[in-house]
């Protein structure tokens, strides 16, 4: 295994808190294989909604924490990451233009980070919209800002796959996997629409670090099924 620099190791985090704030979204970002045959691709997602002014929810904090990944889940080396990532509403969407934050500013969001003692690092962010609506209006804009084959993460350019259909294989009402990749990391992204929420899922390797995560596809579905039977 290769060893990272402390270098190395700040530009991987960096590039992990550009996804966090796109996605909440994230966004999201990617791209190492994953088991399994993804689904046919789903339905080109329709133009981002504009901003939204309904309420921001109720909900309860506590709960949302409670849903999210644990380190336990994921590996024996995996722990906490530290402060959880922060929404960024000036965030552009990958393959430009406005991101999910700044067009649906009102959710509640929680997140959590994890890592492994290797640098790789797992995100996960939720968010509670108002209503169905809203949240699936912002599923498709998560969509729409990652429809392309190359874009920005931040001043990173990257590269992505096309969407594929996953919702049989992680749950929700719509699941959706990316991959994107750059020459300092790649990606598994997974955003998962289910009834107000949406969660996604970011799974980041470094260049030349082995990757401990077997089946991401696995780890979004435990994720989503706690959330369900939590909400």
């Amino acid at each position: 295994m290769k060893p990272m620099s402390r270098e190395y190791r700040r530009d991987v985090r960096r590039g992990a808190a550009v996804l966090a704030a796109m996605i909440v979204l994230v966004l999201p970002a990617c791209s190492q294989p994953v088991q399994g045959t993804p689904d046919s691709a789903p339905r080109p997602a329709p133009t981002p909604a504009p901003v939204t002014t309904t309420a921001p929810p109720a909900v309860d904090l506590e709960l949302l924490v409670a849903s999210l990944l644990r380190p336990t889940e994921v590996g024996p080396t995996w722990k906490s990451a530290g402060a959880q990532p922060k929404p960024d509403a000036n965030a552009a969407a990958v393959c430009g233009g406005p991101g999910v934050v700044s067009q649906f500013p009102n959710a509640e969001r929680t997140a959590a980070a994890l890592e492994s003692e290797q640098g790789e690092l797992l995100q996960e962010t939720l968010s509670v919209y108002p209503s169905e609506a809203d949240a699936y209006a912002a599923f498709n804009a998560t969509s729409a800002g990652l429809a392309c084959q190359e874009g920005k993460l931040g001043e990173t350019p990257v590269t992505l796959t096309a969407a594929a259909d996953v919702q049989s294989k992680v749950g929700g009402d719509r699941a959706t996997l990316w991959t994107m990749s750059s020459d300092r990391f790649s990606t598994v992204l997974v955003s998962v629409l289910a009834k107000q929420h949406v969660v996604n899922f970011a799974f980041i390797t470094p260049t030349g670090v082995d990757q401990t995560i077997a089946d991401p596809i696995a780890l979004s579905r435990t994720g989503v099924a706690r959330l369900l039977a939590t909400y």
